[in-house]
C-alpha cells in the first residue's frame, strides 16, 4: 500500500465532506431573497460549488483505490494527472486571492489553496515511491 497516496485520498474525501456539510452553509447564507436573476446566479454558484464536492469525492475514491489495489495498469499516468489537477486547483485559488487585491492576510485566512497543494504534493511524493 502506498501510504502517501492513501493519505491524499483520505484528505480529498475529508475535503469533500467538509465542502458539502460546512461549506454549503456559507453558500446558503448568500441566497438572495426575491430577485429571480440573482437567484439563478446563486443556483449556478451552488451547483458549481457541489461540482467541486463531487471532484473531491471522485478523486478521493480513485486515490484510495490506487493506493490499496492493482486494478489500474497505468496508475502512474492517473497519479500524474491527479497531481497536476490538485496543484492546478491550488494555483487557481492562490492566483484569485492575489488578484483580488484584498488584504494580503486573505492568502492565509482562506487556506483551501494550501490544503489542495498538500494533496497534490502527497500525490507526487507517492508517485515517486510507487
Amino acid at each position: 500500500m502506498n501510504i502517501m497516496i492513501f493519505i491524499s485520498g483520505i484528505f480529498s474525501l475529508s475535503g469533500c465532506f467538509i465542502h458539502i456539510f460546512f461549506g454549503d452553509v456559507d453558500i446558503v447564507s448568500l441566497k438572495p431573497s426575491e430577485d429571480q436573476n440573482k437567484i439563478k446566479k446563486w443556483i449556478k454558484t451552488r451547483c458549481g460549488w457541489h461540482w467541486i464536492s463531487f471532484d473531491l469525492l471522485a478523486f478521493g475514491l480513485l486515490l484510495i483505490i490506487i493506493s490499496t489495489t492493482d486494478i489500474f495498469k497505468q496508475e502512474n499516468i492517473l497519479l500524474l494527472l491527479s497531481g497536476i489537477y490538485f496543484l492546478g486547483y491550488s494555483m487557481v485559488w492562490l492566483m484569485v486571492l492575489l488578484l483580488e487585491r484584498r488584504p494580503k492576510n486573505f492568502v492565509f485566512e482562506l487556506k483551501q489553496w494550501i490544503y489542495l497543494l498538500v494533496i497534490g504534493c502527497l500525490i507526487f511524493g507517492g508517485r515517486m515511491v510507487n
